[in-house]
């Protein structure tokens, strides 16, 4: 137990480091700007500056405002919980190489660099299934508790908290936990319900996103292939682990049914939900990915290959993707390489927002000359 707790504290300061010296230095695009004006700029940024509660992360926001006064330190939130989500991995498998191997995987990676509210929920996602595993094994009420008040909290952070929950009452209802848990999730989720019964129940679960949540088509053929291709520098490595396993005759026996659940429940909501960032919804999906791999005994030697892949990788997508023309939707972003921008997970170089932004300046929300009436 010492041992995994120092493995623990080494594998997530590693992590925070490399997060921490990559992160963007500055002011962020799309919703990252947005998310720093709301912490820093605006007295309410809970609630306001954003269309609803579904896209408001409460408490994101809330904790952003208690620790940032600066934009690079907003990013800073972001690199912090995406080196805890890397920790609560290796809490769960108990497997330093594949934990550092999905450290290190490009969605992980990227959005632990900008102003952005996935790896807050991953980090949820994480010591939620560390419970799951527990209760799932031994059964215990402390455990139930735990799964069901993370779970509850999660819910102020993304509405991702609602995907799992099925399974979560089905585990906690088979072990004879489903008053504790019942509870447990009320204290938790307390806070986001009393902001979602002003809001609504549209307004809490889809926003403006109703349709598109459960969108079965496309509308952008190339905006879905494109998010699919940067969302499969990030499944590479899995995929190759899973070549792996199969050619020394492994197989997924002892993997928990709930984790395999909890992959396909995550999986068909991300494959299907098509907005214009989509592939950051990949990130759950991933950590699961990894996770039925969990028991797979990876060699040094193979470890340190699917490291280097995960840097090689982004670095020869770019060169690809720069060789074609900046698509139109993409066209507003002034002074930003859009192929450095996606396909490289680190920020640190990029200071394309801070030039837009000085050429706008008391304006700047992350969406350059068009400035959101709800984020006055």
């Amino acid at each position: 137990m010492k041992r995994d707790a120092t493995s623990f504290a080494l594998l997530t300061l590693a992590f925070l480091a490399l997060f921490a010296l990559t992160a963007q230095r500055g002011l962020g695009w799309g919703d990252s700007g947005e998310f720093q004006h709301r912490i820093l700029d605006l007295a309410d940024g809970m609630t306001k500056g954003c269309d609803s509660l579904a896209t408001a992360h409460p408490l994101y926001v809330l904790l952003g405002k208690c620790v940032a006064s600066s934009p690079f330190a907003v990013n800073l939130v972001s690199a912090f919980f995406g080196a805890l989500a890397v920790g609560g991995f290796f809490l769960c498998t108990r497997n330093l190489a594949l934990s550092a191997v999905l450290g290190l995987s490009h969605a992980l990676w990227w959005l632990s660099c900008v102003a952005e509210v996935y790896t807050m929920s991953l980090a949820f996602t994480a010591f939620e299934t560390f419970f799951l595993l527990r209760l799932a094994r031994k059964g215990g009420a402390a455990d139930a508790a735990a799964l069901m008040l993370l779970n509850g909290l999660h819910l102020s952070v993304h509405n991702f908290a609602l995907l799992p929950l099925p399974v979560y009452i089905v585990v906690a209802f088979s072990r004879r936990r489903a008053v504790v848990a019942a509870v447990a999730w009320l204290a938790g989720a307390a806070f986001h319900l009393s902001l979602a019964a002003k809001a609504g129940l549209s307004g809490a679960l889809f926003g403006s996103y109703g349709g598109t949540v459960f969108s079965l088509w496309p509308s952008n053929w190339t905006l879905t292939a494109f998010n699919y291709a940067l969302a499969a520098l990030s499944f590479a490595a899995p995929a190759f682990l899973l070549k792996w396993r199969i050619r020394d005759g492994g197989g997924f026996g002892g993997v928990s049914r709930a984790v395999l659940a909890l992959f396909a429940i995550h999986a068909v909501f991300w494959a299907r939900y098509f907005v214009k960032d989509q592939f950051t919804f990949a990130l759950p999906t991933l950590f699961f990915a990894y996770m039925l791999l969990a028991n797979v005994k990876v060699r040094p030697t193979r470890a340190v290959a699917l490291a280097a892949m995960q840097v090689v990788l982004p670095l020869a997508a770019w060169q690809v993707a720069a060789q074609f023309e900046q698509p139109g939707w993409r066209m507003e972003h002034k002074y930003r390489d859009d192929a450095a921008y996606f396909c490289l997970p680190w920020k640190f170089l990029d200071r394309s927002a801070d030039r837009c932004a000085a050429e706008t300046p008391g304006e700047w929300t992350g969406y350059p000359y068009a400035r959101k009436e709800s984020a006055k």
